[in-house]
């Protein structure tokens, strides 16, 4: 992994739309999971393959130096090896690069105290947890290899460890779930102290184990043109709940979550930190550079 070159960000036109301007790193490859929904370790391999960490540091000061301010690490696995993420988080603080801000994703089971705390230690603001479902039978449906209790248990060491923004993702609409599932999916992410839950509809495409066992059981008749498509599993498998129905759940789900208790508590815990704050601010300055944009281009067309 080493041998390949860091990208050149010279050629992209950078539009920044946050608090700063940001990038992606790819720190590793492949995936030794087997999510039922997920084509990650189709596309990219079952092994995972790792780039050294002191290639990763070289490519950070590179963006540094290139006035970069947060950077996302798109690894399907970022933190799979944690003596490898202890040494990335030590070496991002012995270089001074931990006046960067990082974002990156962790397995529940993967979540220690320890690693967490190392991560928010080197500036990481926000992990996502892919959690999935709140109930165990779906979980196992889905091949995830991780159990309620310790979601429950990753949650709870993140915000031990002052992590200022968690991330938990559900997705809705397997086959054979139940409109009881689904609810409780909904309740248990409203439940956990996490800043913001992010549902989606189970999506899927043909190279997908769920989409190979709708075809092979006879309960989706492949189309010629299926391969440029990406289908709601609801939309194509007889045994899932209507979409129109998980949209009118969500609903139901959200104005649950967005409750003015909730809202208020994260608006307090918002303003402890500087990240929100510059977000806010960047958003009310891009907000007025494109009001005055339109109102010149109005008076001298």
């Amino acid at each position: 992994m080493d041998e390949l070159p860091i990208p050149n960000r010279k050629l992209i036109e950078f539009n920044p739309g946050l608090a700063g301007k940001s990038t992606s790193i790819l720190s590793s490859r492949g995936c030794p999971f087997q999510c039922r929904f997920c084509t990650f370790s189709i596309v990219m391999g079952r092994k995972w393959r790792p780039r050294s960490v002191k290639n990763v540091v070289e490519e950070i000061e590179l963006l540094k130096d290139q006035k970069y301010k947060d950077i996302a690490f798109i690894d399907d696995n970022f933190t799979l090896n944690k003596k490898r993420t202890f040494r990335l988080c030590a070496e991002i603080k012995r270089n001074q690069l931990d006046n960067l801000r990082y974002v990156g994703d962790c397995r529940v089971e993967n979540a220690t105290f320890d690693m967490l705390r190392a991560l928010v230690t080197a500036h990481f603001i926000q992990m996502v947890f892919g959690i999935e479902s709140g109930t165990q039978r779906i979980l196992d449906y889905y091949n995830k290899g991780i159990t309620l209790a310790q979601i429950k248990q990753a949650v709870k060491n993140a915000n031990k460890t002052r992590l200022e923004i968690i991330y938990g993702s559900f997705v809705l609409g397997a086959p054979s779930e139940t409109l009881s599932e689904v609810r409780d999916t909904i309740k248990f992410a409203n439940k956990l102290s996490i800043t913001i839950p992010i549902f989606q509809i189970l999506y899927a495409n043909p190279i997908s184990p769920i989409y190979r066992e709708l075809v092979e059981k006879g309960q989706y008749i492949p189309q010629k043109d299926d391969w440029k498509k990406v289908f709601k599993i609801p939309d194509i498998s007889p045994t899932s709940i209507p979409t129109k129905v998980l949209m009118r759940l969500l609903e139901e789900g959200v104005n649950q979550i967005v409750s003015k208790r909730r809202v208020i508590h994260h608006l307090f815990k918002a303003l402890k930190y500087k990240y929100y704050v510059d977000t806010i601010v960047a958003s009310i300055i891009k907000r007025k550079l494109k009001r005055v944009e339109s109102i010149g281009q109005h008076q001298f067309p």
